[in-house]
């Protein structure tokens, strides 16, 4: 099965927070995901598409930020049982020695990278035979 790589062209933040209160879901928001484990909370969203007052407040509530990520998502509907796709996307883009972090939904796979490689990790994957699709955001 062959896939191509779509790239949001606007940043992406990566927020730790401390708890859950004041958070609200905006509507229109593009990419934003929230992963809430017994040890940490974690949103990672579209800073862009963020009202100024939203991103102000998530500065401020946030006990760590980073803003300078972009996303690749992995274009089509992942069955549950194909085998690979994450791990050696991350693998090839870790080959050299990018650092990245998935995040995977029900039916998307998505890798997040440092803004100030997005050319090199772009070069080398299609060097490697990934396709890209339209680089429109969400």
């Amino acid at each position: 099965m062959e896939f191509t790589l779509k790239i949001y062209s606007n940043d992406i933040a990566v927020y730790r927070l401390p708890d859950l209160s004041g958070l609200s879901f905006p509507e229109d928001c593009g990419f934003f995901n929230l992963s809430v484990t017994g040890d940490e909370i974690s949103l990672m969203c579209d800073v862009q598409r963020l009202s100024p007052e939203y991103q102000r407040w998530l500065d401020r509530k946030a006990t760590s930020v980073s803003k300078d990520w972009f996303c690749l998502r992995v274009n089509g509907d992942l069955p549950f049982d194909i085998v690979g796709v994450i791990a050696t996307l991350t693998g090839h883009i870790a080959s050299i020695g990018i650092s990245q972090f998935a995040v995977c939904t029900h039916d998307r796979d998505y890798v997040l990278v440092p803004n100030m490689q997005r050319h090199q990790v772009i070069s080398h994957l299609k060097a490697v035979g990934y396709r890209f699709a339209d680089c429109d955001p969400v």
